[in-house]
């Protein structure tokens, strides 16, 4: 919870409680310091995002003692602001033998009922020494895994636990989402379900408990979300996490296509804790999958308040993970720029915030990372309906549509990106506007991001009544990161600021006293 142990008794209400127009099967609230864990069933629905470090970026192949050296600097540096996931990511199960005649051989470790095992060599502890070495130094295990059942327990016709069924029996028929056999369309080895067969539910209910028993907090369930493509399947593998007894996270991705609709979906049914809403991000600025794109989608999701505890219903929109890290300190102006604009999109929209740069982190990386003013618009923000100055269209083609803003778009359809050069993409700036109501009392401010989206130097023009904030009071601009004064605003007045392309400010407002 927030970087906070819980230490209280949680008991699951099993009779039906009331909550607004919902009825939930079981509802928890369990309160440490000042934040707050709702739990339908039991999936974790976290009132403040998930925060944690991811290994995918920088840790391909790690072994058990990578992960607590790992670990070792999560305590030093991440946890004392939040960050309690440590996150195996891909490849804990590969592993790589050498036969007799010296051929070696790849593959997945499976247990008899096809379900993923972690590596021996790698990981000779085992996952429940792993998970419980993390919970003593106050952080949680996460584990990836993907939609599916591995080609592998196919040919072998693995058993289905506790049921008659063997897994070659549960693959889809059916070219779902656009593979054969239901199969991720960039990991072939990974089947479809057939949600209907009797020994699916079973199948993932038995995938989930081994998980759990191992004492994982968080699990990534990837290859789930695509617009969103296996919808059957994402319901079956919630159920499997609300019906085992352990308080786990669920994260569920990639999400390239994913719309508002299909944020509402998720928020409707309390599907996932977090989701991601964008393709694999790595930090570019163009194209499909590029942070002009994800400022867009952000502000469309955020605009139906899917980014709230309310609009969202305790679900978190997913920007992926921070591959923020040295780096990107000490090349281009534009790059600097760039990554200080990831930092404040993440921290003002209230996407969950998973690092994915090299452990420790660096002093600038840090500063972002951890900055007490930024976490705090984070975790007590409520969503912007972002505005928009200029004319922010990168082409005026059907295929290109999608790029101009929908302050209300409940019904956009992200398209494939498009090319920007300086002369086609005219000056465009995003405003974030964030309420921030912390739980002490007369501490409220209010967060305001600019974002320079176009490919020329711009100024972005502030005033209270675009941002609605109210103009009868005095307002007090400080920026976020390094606490200098910036400015005040009144009645009509308006402040300018230049912004270099693709360059940001935020900006904390209070109210003079």
């Amino acid at each position: 919870i927030d970087g906070l142990l819980v230490t209280t008794t949680t008991r699951i209400i099993h009779e039906k409680t009331r909550m607004g127009t919902r009825w939930l099967r079981a509802l928890v609230v369990v309160t440490v310091g000042l934040s707050a864990v709702r739990i339908d069933g039991l999936l974790v629905t976290p009132d403040i995002p998930p925060k944690g470090f991811n290994t995918f970026d920088s840790y391909p192949g790690l072994n058990e003692t990578d992960v607590i050296r790992l670990a070792d600097t999560m305590v030093t540096q991440l946890l004392p602001s939040g960050y309690i996931y440590l996150v195996l990511d891909g490849g804990w199960s590969g592993s790589t033998t050498t036969l007799p005649n010296g051929t070696r051989v790849s593959g997945p470790v499976l247990d008899e009922y096809g379900r993923p095992l972690p590596d021996p060599q790698r990981f000779p502890s085992g996952f429940t020494w792993l998970s419980a070495q993390l919970r003593t130094r106050g952080l949680k295990l996460g584990l990836w895994t993907i939609r599916g059942v591995d080609t592998t327990a196919v040919q072998r016709k693995a058993k289905v636990f506790g049921t008659p069924f063997t897994v070659d029996q549960l693959v889809d028929t059916q070219p779902v989402g656009g593979g054969p056999n239901g199969s991720c369309l960039w990991d072939k080895a990974a089947l479809g379900i057939n949600a209907s067969h009797p020994g699916a539910q079973p199948f993932y209910d038995s995938k989930v408990a081994l998980m759990s028993s191992w004492g994982v907090d968080f699990i990534k369930g990837d290859c789930f979300m695509c617009a969103p493509c296996y919808t059957a399947e994402i319901e079956l593998f919630t159920n499997a996490v609300k019906a085992d007894p352990r308080e786990i996270v669920l994260s569920y991705s990639p999400g390239g296509d994913n719309t508002p609709q299909d944020g509402l979906w998720v928020a409707q049914g309390q599907l996932g804790s977090m989701y991601r809403i964008v393709t694999d991000f790595h930090g570019g600025w163009y194209r499909w999958g590029g942070l002009q794109q994800n400022i867009f989608t952000a502000g469309n999701f955020s605009a139906l308040g899917l980014f709230g505890n309310v609009g969202g219903n305790g679900t978190h929109p997913d920007l992926d993970m921070l591959p923020l890290s040295a780096q990107w300190w000490s090349g281009s102006v534009e790059q600097a720029d760039r990554g200080e604009t990831i930092a404040a999109l993440w921290m003002v929209s209230r996407s969950a915030l998973m690092h994915a740069g090299t452990l420790p982190a660096d002093p600038q990386t840090l500063a972002f990372e951890t900055n007490p003013v930024a976490l705090e618009a984070h975790g007590y923000g409520n969503p912007a309906i972002p505005v928009y100055q200029g004319d922010c269209r990168c082409a005026t083609s059907e295929q290109e549509q999608w790029l101009r803003p929908r302050p209300h778009a409940a019904d956009g359809k992200l398209g494939p990106g498009c090319t920007l050069d300086p002369a086609a993409f005219p000056a465009c700036v995003a405003k974030w506007v964030s309420p921030v109501t912390p739980a002490a009392p007369h501490t409220q401010w209010t967060a305001v991001a600019l974002f320079n989206m176009g490919e020329n130097t711009t100024e972005a023009i502030v005033s209270l009544h675009e941002l609605a904030i109210d103009p009868s009071r005095v307002w007090l601009l400080t920026d976020v990161w390094t606490g200098h004064a910036a400015g005040s605003l009144t009645g009509t007045q308006t402040l300018a600021f230049s912004l270099r392309p693709h360059a940001s400010r935020f900006f904390k407002a209070t109210s003079a006293k």
